[in-house]
């Protein structure tokens, strides 16, 4: 089996990206039950979904994880749902900002995660580690990639699963104030989702007929 997992690079005011940095982390992880390539995106709209499609459609493989960035949480959110809308209350790091617009034009209004995502955070919760279901990945570039990832595959026919993961800001990110969980934390949540889809993804040779 062979997964693609992604991350996306720093932006905003912080010089780090917790997604960016557990990517960087699996690329060196000995011992992962199955084949991992990983990617980190560029933080601007169109860019990095168009890469993580090039990425998917050269490499074709078994399983989709797309790894950002989220505030104001103590825990990691495995994203249920990507909406066809993009509104953006910062710029991306080509300085750009979309007031509203769609994702896709004359795409559905949302498209499902396709991994096991109950399955997941059942185990991943049953291991103590700090994980909860989400319904909103936003509207900014982490909800923009990952509707176009599952819109791609559901256009292509393709029943590879994918879904979109939200792990919080480092504590060198933030203010005594703000939320922020340590990134191995976070890292371990990934880690536990990597075996978890090992055991449970049963590899069918309609995935490479795409």
């Amino acid at each position: 089996m062979h997964l693609l997992i992604s991350g996306f690079e720093p932006f905003g005011d912080s010089p780090r990206n917790p997604s960016a940095e557990i990517v960087s982390r699996l690329g060196k992880e000995d011992g992962l039950p199955i084949r991992v390539s990983t990617l980190v995106l560029p933080v601007v709209s169109e860019q990095a979904a168009d890469h993580l499609l090039e990425t998917f459609d050269r490499m074709r493989p078994d399983a989709v994880v797309m790894l950002g960035e989220a505030g104001g949480t103590t825990r990691v959110r495995i994203e249920e749902v990507a909406v066809n809308r993009r509104r953006f209350t910062m710029p991306d790091n080509a300085g750009r900002t979309i007031e509203d617009d769609v994702v896709v034009e004359d795409g559905p209004s949302a498209h499902f995660a396709t991994l096991p995502t109950t399955t997941l955070v059942d185990r991943l919760q049953s291991l103590e580690l700090p994980v909860e279901t989400s319904g909103s990945a936003g509207t900014f570039l982490c909800n923009e990639v990952s509707y176009r990832m599952l819109h791609h595959l559901e256009t292509i026919g393709s029943t590879v699963p994918a879904g979109f993961i939200h792990v919080p800001r480092m504590p060198e990110q933030v203010g005594s104030d703000e939320a922020y969980l340590p990134l191995g934390r976070s890292f371990e949540v990934v880690r536990q989702t990597i075996h978890h889809l090992a055991t449970t993804l049963v590899r069918s040779d309609r995935v490479q007929d795409v």
